[in-house]
């Protein structure tokens, strides 16, 4: 939870979903809101073809199902066979990541893990998918509140910045004008005084 980098946190969220649930191949899906698609931003073990589609969208024709309910699904054997993933394996196990939106929990991510064989998924590896998907969404928000106050704090300085370069500017512009005043000003100022001590002068 402690780790701010993007793209190291979800590959160590994919990797560590893998290992806990003994998976040959998985991957990781987001999206930035619900009318958004989905997007792979970490593969484990898929086919380099597949593999080299991170950061494009995704659509395997399991993972929706998954994200329309809200709830961990295990399919494995023939019913998979009617879905895209049955290609990469026989036996599928995928976690929703929710997170706290608008005053109700959405779904913003997917975990989704395969076997080769018809083995299906057992209770204990659903729950530590599960748990991990949660510990998922704590660090998935910590690292986009820190993003965002990076972006702040960098946002403020620039304008701190250029308040400065706008008041030395000012400065420059003001003392240009002051000298090219002064010689004017310094003749005027002597023509006045000549003025005011010559008692024939005329307005």
């Amino acid at each position: 939870t402690s780790i701010t980098d993007l793209s190291l946190l979800m590959d160590q969220i994919l990797e560590g979903a893998v290992r806990v649930t003994q998976a040959d191949l998985g991957w990781f899906l987001m999206r930035d809101s619900d009318d958004r698609p989905f997007v792979l931003v970490a593969a484990n073990n898929l086919p380099p073809s597949l593999g080299a589609r991170i950061g494009q969208p995704w659509d395997d024709g399991i993972s929706k199902l998954v994200a329309m309910s809200g709830e961990t699904l295990t399919i494995y054997g023939e019913p998979l066979k009617r879905f895209k993933i049955q290609s990469l394996g026989q036996s599928a196990l995928i976690a929703p990541i929710k997170a706290q939106q608008k005053a109700r929990r959405t779904v913003i991510g997917l975990l989704t893990m395969v076997r080769r064989q018809s083995t299906a998924f057992g209770a204990s590896e659903q729950h530590l998918l599960e748990a991990l998907a949660d510990y998922a969404s704590i660090s998935l928000i910590n690292a986009h509140l820190l993003r965002s106050t990076d972006e702040r704090a960098r946002s403020l300085q620039a304008l701190a910045e250029n308040a400065q370069i706008g008041g030395r500017i000012n400065n420059d512009i003001l003392l240009g004008v002051k000298n090219e005043l002064h010689a004017p000003i310094e003749a005027a100022a002597a023509a006045l005084s000549k003025l005011g001590k010559d008692p024939t002068a005329r307005w």
